[in-house]
């Protein structure tokens, strides 16, 4: 199989709590931004949810987009928030469900809102509103005595996750969010939906591989791989990017992606990508490395896998393991670089013509 991953590393989360990270992007106090390997702000002035796809536009019929946010260290729980200038409020949720069922998910939402709301009463079997009829909806819908305010709850499965609609609004204006709610519903179905089901597969299982620290075979395998930086770069995939595999090391917290779109034709191949303003991390193994070295020093077992980041100039190298290595060893270099504690060891232009060698790996 094609082995290809990303690691989506926020640098700007680095030590920052829960709390810090969903705060709203439109807040103007607010000291750190959204990390853009989550969010992605678009050019219009919505934002783009890197995991799953979901895209917030900037309005909707009559409601504007007040913000976004994140409720997790790693993208799998997000929401937008629309207001209409009469102030009534529609936001939707998208959030990856970890073993739950949708009716646990709806209870868990009752509650909630029952808590947060205690003037709000059920209305009992109260006629389905589905906001999008081609998807099942699981609902409940209520009435806020003391505002004279109607509000719901939607929700549906997406591929294991749960897309989910909350409403405020006066029953004179119902159709209105309704239809708000429908546009957005639309798109998440013909959007989202697919690629969370193309990305609805097991992570590739983590390695056994190990660092390679003789410096007879690392000056080996980067001369080759500068040697050959320009061979082997021609790729007929489209890569399908899926979120799999979060985990927070050193307070990094750290996200691996996979290629869905990869094939057995090429099985030794592998990509680990930050999608935040920060290093992008590549794990790569190349099968004419891994022979050329792997024939040289027979200590190799291979394939040879290489830690790089990728730069417009210059291609900087920062591990070497005989095997592909585990995530945790993989996250943990990761984690090592974005807080000073590992420096490459290597680095050679972007046409491999010119090679420098550190003096050391680490600080």
């Amino acid at each position: 199989m094609n082995f290809k991953f990303i690691i989506a590393l926020a640098t700007t989360c680095l030590l920052i709590g829960h709390e810090a990270l969903a705060t709203e992007q439109s807040d103007p106090n607010q000291k750190e931004p959204i990390p853009q390997s989550i969010w992605q702000p678009n050019a219009d002035g919505g934002a783009l949810h890197v995991q799953s796809g979901l895209s917030c536009p900037p309005t909707v019929k009559t409601y504007r987009l007040q913000s976004h946010a994140v409720h997790d260290r790693f993208g799998f729980d997000v929401s937008c928030n629309y207001w209409n200038q009469a102030g009534d409020a529609v936001t939707i949720y998208l959030w990856r469900r970890t073993g739950e069922t949708l009716d646990a998910d709806l209870k868990r939402s009752r509650n909630e809102l029952e808590t947060a709301h205690p003037d709000s009463d059920l209305i009992p079997n109260s006629p389905s509103m589905p906001i999008l009829a081609r998807v099942p909806w699981l609902e409940a819908h209520y009435v806020q005595k003391d505002l004279m305010y109607d509000s719901g709850i939607w929700m549906t499965d997406l591929a294991g996750w749960t897309l989910f609609f909350r409403a405020t609004y006066p029953t004179t204006r119902k159709s209105e969010a309704i239809a708000a709610m429908a546009v957005l519903a639309e798109s998440v179905v013909s959007e989202v939906l697919p690629h969370l089901t193309n990305c609805a597969i097991a992570p590739e299982p983590g390695g056994n591989g190990k660092e390679i620290t003789d410096v007879t075979l690392l000056m080996a395998t980067v001369l080759t791989s500068a040697g050959l930086a320009n061979i082997g770069k021609m790729q007929t995939e489209t890569p399908l990017w899926c979120a799999t595999t979060g985990s927070e090391i050193d307070g990094v917290p750290i996200l691996i992606w996979q290629n869905a779109a990869s094939s057995a034709a090429s099985p030794l191949l592998a990509t680990v990508t930050s999608l935040e303003k920060s290093p992008s991390f590549e794990l790569t193994s190349n099968p004419l490395v891994t022979a050329v070295v792997g024939g040289a020093h027979k200590e190799f077992k291979g394939p040879i896998y290489m830690l790089t980041v990728v730069g417009e100039k210059d291609v900087r190298l920062y591990a070497v393991f005989d095997g592909r290595p585990s995530y945790q060893e993989l996250g943990q270099i990761v984690a090592n670089v974005l807080l000073g504690k590992k420096n490459p060891f290597a680095s050679y232009d972007a046409g491999g013509k010119h090679v420098t060698i550190n003096t050391g790996t680490s600080k």
